[in-house]
């Protein structure tokens, strides 16, 4: 009546590699939904950075007219003129400076530029971010792009 010895170690033995692959299973499906929160992150940090720049445009419209903000790129110096009053151009200066500042601290390897076609602006925020491989933006970095008239 005894012949089956062992069968029950057996279904133990399945139901613990059953259990372990599944919880496997769900620790990929953790890493990837973190690692899909993280892009979505610096996704919307570039988002609000794009904004803020043309936010500022707005704030300073003299400075817009004379064309303070038609090339921003690289390193821009602070013109050092805040507590003493800047005049537009400044002003737009100072807002370069610390607009490329922020997208250096908040984002990795981050870099933007601004350049204006016609009466339209186009930003674009990149940074570096594992596999990104997008027509238009720098190799190996995540990009977005806007277009504006601020």
């Amino acid at each position: 009546m005894h012949r089956c010895r062992g069968t029950s170690l057996m279904e133990v033995l399945v139901t613990v590699v059953v259990l372990s692959v599944g919880l496997l299973g769900l620790a990929g499906l953790q890493a990837g939904s973190q690692r899909n929160a993280h892009h979505a992150y610096l996704r919307g940090q570039a988002v609000a950075l794009a904004y803020d720049i043309l936010d500022r445009m707005r704030a300073n419209p003299a400075g817009v007219q004379a064309g303070a903000y038609d090339q921003i790129s690289g390193p821009v110096s602070d013109p050092g003129c805040i507590q003493a009053g800047c005049t537009p151009a400044q002003l737009a200066q100072h807002d370069a400076y610390q607009w490329q500042q922020q997208v250096a601290s908040l984002l990795p390897g981050g870099q933007a530029s601004v350049s204006r076609s016609g009466g339209r602006f186009r930003v674009q925020v990149a940074w570096d971010e594992k596999g990104a491989t997008l027509p238009g933006c720098p190799a190996g970095l995540m990009c977005l792009s806007l277009e504006a008239q601020p």
